[in-house]
This record gives structure tokens, sequence and C-alpha cells, in this order.
């Protein structure tokens, strides 16, 4: 039998594979998979501030008040969240402000330290008879938290009164 002059050519391609490595696997399960070990949600999202965001919260949310290294560098890190809050235009999103909330929840409602220890210092002034009370190291990125809870009411007041409008 002779074969169509219209009939659409039939070819056969080779399917190109993937490769199974342990990187592919990751990302094609990151792909399906839109909550985090942790049950933390996952930020995807190209904007670069949010990628910055989450790296920051995830690193600030770990606890380890007896390392002093790890204090001044989560210090260092809790500065530049409230420094990106501070200063975004943009709003910042649901799915961020639910991971933000939980950092802040794990740096304020903790335990307090052993009563052996000085949870602060008294210092005196020289021109004044007040006394100063200066926190321990343990407690050193505490206000900084503090500001972030602050901004963060502030935008979701603003957020939704604007709404409301």
């Amino acid at each position: 039998m002779l074969a169509q002059k219209n009939s659409p050519k039939t070819t056969l391609k080779q399917p190109t594979q993937k490769p199974t490595t342990l990187q592919f696997l990751f990302d094609l399960d990151s792909k399906h998979s839109p909550n985090q070990n942790n049950g933390n949600k996952k930020i995807h999202s190209s904007d670069s501030r949010d990628e910055e965001l989450y790296s920051i919260i995830v690193y600030c949310t770990e606890s380890r008040s007896d390392d002093q290294e790890y204090s001044a560098l989560k210090r260092l890190k809790l500065t530049q969240l409230l420094s990106i809050i501070k200063t975004s235009v943009t709003p910042i999103s649901d799915q961020t402000l639910d991971v933000l909330f939980k950092m802040v929840a794990a740096n304020l409602f903790r335990p307090l330290p052993p009563p052996s220890s000085n949870v602060c210092s008294m210092v005196s002034c020289e021109e004044a008879e007040d006394v100063i009370a200066v926190p321990s190291a343990a407690w050193a990125y505490l206000q900084i938290v503090y500001d972030i809870l602050l901004r963060l009411i502030m935008k979701i007041t603003v957020k939704s009164v604007q709404g409301m409008q």
C-alpha cells in the first residue's frame, strides 16, 4: 500500500533524560511540596528581598544563648532584618509575615535564665543618682526583636487601615 502524501511525518525522538542527581530530586520535590520539614511555610519568590528575609528568619529562629559568636552574629542579622523591614516600600507577603511572627515568638517566649546568673547588671551614672539596668549578653538582642515586632505591627496596622477605606 502506498502511504498518503498529506499524512504527518512521524519521527521518533529519543526522550531526553534528566539527570537523577540528588539536587535534581530535591528541586523536583520542592516544586510539589508547599511545606518545609519544620512546618514553616516555604516562601516561593524570585524577589531577592524575600529570599534574604527568609534566610535571616531561619537563622534567627534558632536559640543557642551559650555561644558568644552566635549571639553576636544573631544580633547583626536581626539588625539587618530590622533595616529591611524599616526600608521596605512594598508590603511584606502574608507567608513572610507568618514566618516572621513565629521567629519573634521563638525569641520572646523562651525560658528565663537560671536565677543564679545575672539577668542584668546595675550601672550607676556619675552625673545623676539614677541606676540603669543593662541586660546580660544572653539577652543582648531582645530589644532588636521588640523593635522588629513594633515595625511589623505598624506595617500591618497601616495595611489594614488602608484596606478598610
